[in-house]
């Protein structure tokens, strides 16, 4: 060995100068290793291998022995058992030469060697005697040289001509010899050693190996990985009978041996080349080629652990580490997938008993640098997951460059826009990616306690550094907070965490209560669960409240700890929960504002593009960024549409919904929850809940499929229902109208189909409960804000008229008619049929000017607004009419049909007011001067059909008067609003309730009724439908005409008797809590608005106190004047 090699100093490069300091011990020198295995090669005490025996498979077996001692008994005459033997053996040696027969014809000879096989059949068919027992005397180095070449790669002996059989078997040729080591020299102290055996043969060949300069061999480590490979491979291949077994062996431990040796020292102590110098580079290469058996590798573990257990700390470690770096210059995603695989491999290495943590595994887990050293963005992507964390496709809050020369998603934010192949891959990738870093955190989670509180701290980590993520979730989900993860780094992570909590998830149900059991509530109340509970909002306690129940908790469990299983499990889960709250939710919302905000740009750089075509300008520029936009969209739904994270995550919140009703006090399938609320649901962070509605709203949106084919659906059928119908329990209506619109993804006008929905339809939680739910819920939307509640009534409106056309929901919806907050339900449905066709009409109106303003000149000439600014007025006001004309026309047809069904709630003395208006308003808006001015295709435009309207309207009329909607014996029923129950009746009048309440209506116009009548006839009505519309129209004339004969008769009013809010006579006053009188009417302002309208007080109608007396004396008063007035000539 050179002078220059045996000062060799390995170099490390930059990026290996910051590689922590993993070595814990120092290394012997290479000159005391030299001594130790010398002096152990000269020690007396070496195991020696017995000597080669040819017929040693005959005198071990018991058969053949058993012949021969029956033969010393017996000496002068032969035995059956002779001849018994002899015949066998006749029988033996034909069956060989019929063997030998076969393989030479078939080629089969060529490839195995049989003399290795079976040697015994080999030199019975093909040696003679007297060669055999030659055979049985050679050497050791002798019979085992073609072996050594073979294994070891080193040559001692050259052809002879009188070669035995055995040799001939391992032909020699020297082309075939190129880069095995040729050492004649060895022969001659071969032939000198009288003490040679086995494992000095070996030591001898190796270490000459080891020590030759000859660049063309395999040097170091590589060499002793190559010979422990072979060895093992020759081993699987030789007779059990032979004796070169032990020489296999002695090969695999001398091997190790060596490794370790080489691994224990700083500086070479055998020649290296390139690959070899550097033990940490050649081990982490080894790892990313898969060039070397692992289980060469993980035999180097197991023996470190027993020489010396600093080498993993010293080598492998900074092995990994060097992967790690690899993995953070990647730019590509399919880079860093082979840097994960070698990084999972070595995780894996070694062979450790039950219970036991696998070696490499454990000593990087404890590391000081598994954790970060600082806890930031960079300190958790400097950690050895972390480096595998990062890569994704998500962009980050820019997009550098479009690039056309890139062909392939990239983690650096460049996402080319060509086939739908390309992110198809990149979903695949990332699956991988995720897929190999589940394997070693899955083992971290059953390996020992302190691997798995390391495990959980590093989660904490995340969790502290991204708290801030929860933000993104609101209004600032457009912002990147630099202090945060990535998107890319929190969904790998989440996804990780899904695929470890997949074996804790289950739906049978009597695993389910076992689980839930498991999952124990007080986990939030501890201080070290890392997860920052303490910041969170309940879903129905304050501050206090939640402090106290903390403190009752942390008794509780001071008291009755939980078990080893329960903390894992609880950890486990609602980690994953936490996660999923500041990782999943926050980048789907940066997605839905990346919608909202490239459909704009989108359209303007279709503008720009097309006039740049038009005046033959360069369009490079448009196009590019045409292609950032699209290749943006692409990425995150590469990302965050993938269906098979998303079922995964379905089933998650499946049975985290199943464990939230449990702890709201679901008691079974058909129950509901109680009134009553728990402690501990009161006391459960508020997203607990949230999350689970905001995720199966996002799946009905993007992955409906998902609801339909998990396990889960039973479970989220219950949730959708239960929490719909308790206010108790989430208190927030926004929250429980998402739950609405879930159901209204689902809708046929939405999709194909829907298993899901037509499951819960079918079925009974859905029919007796769904709709009173509905229903109640539409009452309870009057809490969310007034730009949001149209648009969750029109959900709502659209999934009772899903239920109408099922018998079984429309008679569930009936029923519920009866209860008292039905009345409520219908002043609103009334007051939002107004509102919606007041806007509508509204905006067509601003539409028909802006049109009409836009079309004078080519030329704007406005000062106060320039023609864009004009042209984005109209394109604003037309999606605002497009929206309020479907969420108008929607409630006008649901008014329709509930009417039909349902009448008497409208007639009710506090609703038929706000009816009446609603119906002479919409007659207005069609007939009136204003709406005579609006052109019927401009109202076709924004999917306001006239006639269709005008249909609803007369039909809602002739419902609410008790009028049969159609068929000629019914029209002579003589009006059967005369024969109606007393209660829809004013006792004062003559007249039916909704008659009165029509005529009364300021809005009421039997001129704009005739013309109504006559757009009928126009539009091919029926005779029954027309006829009927004539007849209630000459009564709201009659009644009309003797209303104002009355109000002729009256005159003047006294002050005393007026209504203070509405100038008008009070037939039924009424006492406020504030002392005043009022008009029992109050009772509709009560509907919709339940306070004092003097001083905004609270004021419900049984606060209301009755006034006879002054009934009385305005009765009198009333009479009094028709009397004068009869009187009077």
């Amino acid at each position: 060995m050179d002078q220059s090699q045996n000062q060799h100093v390995k170099e490390e490069s930059e990026e290996d100068s910051k590689r922590p300091d993993f070595s814990s011990s120092q290394s012997e020198s290479a000159d005391s290793i030299r001594a130790k295995r010398i002096s152990r090669l000269a020690s007396p005490n070496h195991k020696k291998s017995p000597s080669y025996d040819c017929n040693s498979s005959k005198t071990s077996n018991p058969f053949f022995a058993l012949m021969d001692e029956k033969a010393d008994n017996y000496p002068n005459r032969p035995s059956k058992l002779h001849y018994t033997y002899l015949a066998l053996s006749i029988f033996l040696t034909c069956m060989s030469v019929h063997t030998l027969i076969h393989a030479r014809t078939f080629g089969h000879f060529a490839c195995h060697d049989i003399s290795l096989r079976s040697p015994q059949l080999s030199r019975s068919v093909s040696t003679p005697v007297s060669k055999q027992s030659n055979t049985k005397q050679q050497p050791i180095y002798v019979y085992a040289h073609n072996f050594i070449k073979q294994v070891l790669g080193v040559i001692y002996m050259e052809q002879q001509d009188d070669q035995t059989d055995y040799q001939r078997t391992f032909s020699y040729d020297r082309n075939t010899d190129q880069g095995r080591l040729r050492c004649c020299y060895l022969l001659s102290e071969l032939e000198s050693d009288p003490e040679l055996d086995p494992r000095k043969l070996v030591d001898t060949i190796v270490m000459a190996h080891l020590s030759s300069d000859d660049p063309l061999i395999p040097k170091s480590i590589e060499y002793l990985s190559q010979c422990y490979t072979r060895a093992k491979d020759k081993k699987r291949t030789l007779p059990p009978s032979s004796s070169l077994h032990e020489l296999a062996d002695v090969v695999l431990e001398l091997s190790l041996s060596y490794t370790c040796t080489i691994l224990q020292v700083d500086a070479p102590i055998f020649p290296v080349n390139r690959a070899t110098e550097n033990p940490v580079n050649w081990i982490s290469s080894a790892l990313l080629t898969k060039k070397t058996d692992r289980d060469f590798l993980s035999a180097v573990v197991d023996s470190s652990i027993t020489e010396d257990a600093s080498i993993i700390d010293k080598i492998f470690l900074p092995a990994l580490s060097s992967i790690c770096n690899l993995a953070r210059d990647a730019k590509d995603i399919q880079d860093v997938t082979p840097m994960l695989q070698a990084f999972k491999e070595a995780c894996t290495l070694g062979t450790v008993s039950k219970g036991e943590p696998l070696p490499i595994a454990h000593a990087l887990v404890m590391h000081p640098n598994f954790l970060p050293s600082e806890e930031t963005r960079d300190g958790l992507e400097q950690t050895p997951f972390g480096a595998f964390l990062v890569p994704g496709v998500i962009p980050e809050a820019q997009i550098p460059t479009f690039q056309l020369s890139r062909s392939r998603f990239s983690a650096s934010g460049m996402f080319p826009v060509q086939q739908q192949k390309d992110y198809r891959w990149c979903t695949s990738d990332i699956a991988n990616i995720i897929a190999s870093l589940s394997h070693p955190f899955s083992r971290f989670m059953q390996e020992t306690p302190e691997e798995r509180n390391r495990v959980f701290n590093f989660f904490g980590c995340v969790a502290r550094v991204n708290n801030q993520r929860a933000q993104l979730a609101s209004s600032l989900a457009h912002a990147q907070l630099p202090a945060t993860n990535t998107d890319n780094f929190m969904m790998n992570l989440v996804v990780l965490m899904e695929q470890l909590c997949s074996k804790l998830i289950t739906f049978d149900s009597s695993r389910m209560q076992v689980r839930f059991c498991e999952l124990d509530v007080r986990f939030i109340a501890l201080s070290d669960n890392q997860l920052c509970h303490d910041k969170v909002t309940s879903l129905g306690a304050t501050e206090e409240e939640v402090r106290t129940w903390k403190e009752t908790m942390l008794q509780s469990l001071q008291e009755s700890p939980m078990s080893d299983k329960s903390l894992t499990v609880s950890r486990q889960l609602f980690t994953t929960l936490h996660f999923l709250h500041f990782g999943l939710f926050p980048a789907i919302s940066r997605m839905d504002n990346t919608y909202r905000t490239s459909r704009s740009q989108l359209a303007f750089l279709n503008r720009q593009l097309e006039a740049a075509r038009h005046a033959g300008l360069p369009t490079a520029r448009f196009e590019m960024q045409l292609d950032q936009l699209i290749a943006e969209r692409l990425a995150m739904e590469t990302d965050l549409l993938s269906e098979s994270p998303l079922a995964d995550m379905t089933d998650f919140f499946g049975f985290f919904a199943a464990w939230l009703l449990y702890k709201a006090g679901f008691g079974g399938s058909d129950d509901l929850l109680p009134d009553t609320i728990p402690s501990d649901w009161k006391h459960l962070p508020e997203y607990f809940a949230f999350d689970v509605i905001e995720f199966l709203l996002y799946i009905s949106r993007n992955q409906k499929q998902l609801l339909s084919t998990t396990p889960a659906s039973p479970v989220f059928m219950k949730f959708i229902v239960s929490f719909l119908l308790s206010s108790k329990h989430i208190k927030i209506p926004s929250e429980r109208a998402k739950l609405v619109e879930v159901l209204a993804n689902l809708l046929p006008e939405h999709t194909a189909s829907s298993p899901f929905l037509s499951a819960l339809l079918q079925s009974d939680l859905g029919t007796q409960y769904l709709g009173p739910a509905l229903m109640k819920f539409y009452v309870d939307a009057e809490e969310i804000d007034y730009y949001a509640r149209p648009g969750v009534r029109y959900n709502l409106q659209l999934v009772l008229k899903q239920m109408w056309e099922i018998p079984r929901c429309r008679e569930a919806i009936i029923q519920s008619t009866k209860e008292n907050g039905f009345v409520r339900f219908v002043m609103l449905l009334i007051n939002d049929t107004t509102l919606l066709f007041d806007d509508v009409f509204d905006v067509l109106v601003k539409i028909r000017d802006m049109k009409s303003r836009l079309a004078q000149s080519e030329e704007w000439n406005n000062p106060d607004q320039t023609r864009d600014a004009a042209e984005r007025e109209l394109q604003q006001l037309e999606r605002q009419a497009k929206i309020e004309s479907l969420l108008a026309t929607e409630t006008l047809h649901f008014f329709d049909y509930l009417s039909e069904a349902v009448v008497e709630p409208f007639l009710r003395r506090e609703v038929v007011g706000r009816l009446a208006g609603m119906l002479n308003s919409n007659i207005r808006w069609l007939f009136g001067p204003q709406g005579s001015t609006l052109e019927p295709e401009l109202l076709q435009q924004y999917s306001l059909n006239p006639i269709e309207l005008l249909r609803k309207l007369i039909a809602i009329y002739l419902h609410c008067s008790c009028m049969p909607a159609q068929g000629a014996q019914q029209a002579d029923v003589s009006l059967c609003f005369l024969h109606h129950e007393i209660t829809n009746f004013d006792h004062t009048d003559k007249q039916p309730v909704f008659v009165n309440a029509i005529i009364n209506d300021a809005r009421y116009d039997a001129t704009l009724l005739r013309k109504a009548i006559a757009v009928l006839k126009s539009s091919s009505a029926s005779y029954d439908v027309i006829r009927q519309v004539e007849l209630l129209l000459s009564k709201f004339e009659d009644a009309f005409a003797e209303m104002q004969s009355e109000e002729a008769d009256l005159g003047d009013i006294p002050e005393q008797y007026l209504d203070p809010v509405m100038y008008t006579l009070m037939k039924d006053p009424v006492q406020l809590p504030s002392s005043k009188a009022i008009s029992r009417k109050i009772l509709e302002h009560l509907l919709s608005d339940p306070t004092d309208p003097f001083n905004r007080s609270k004021l419900s109608p049984d606060m209301l106190i009755p006034e006879p007396e002054l009934k009385a004396e305005i009765d009198a008063w009333v009479a009094s004047r028709k009397r004068e007035s009869k009187d009077t000539p």
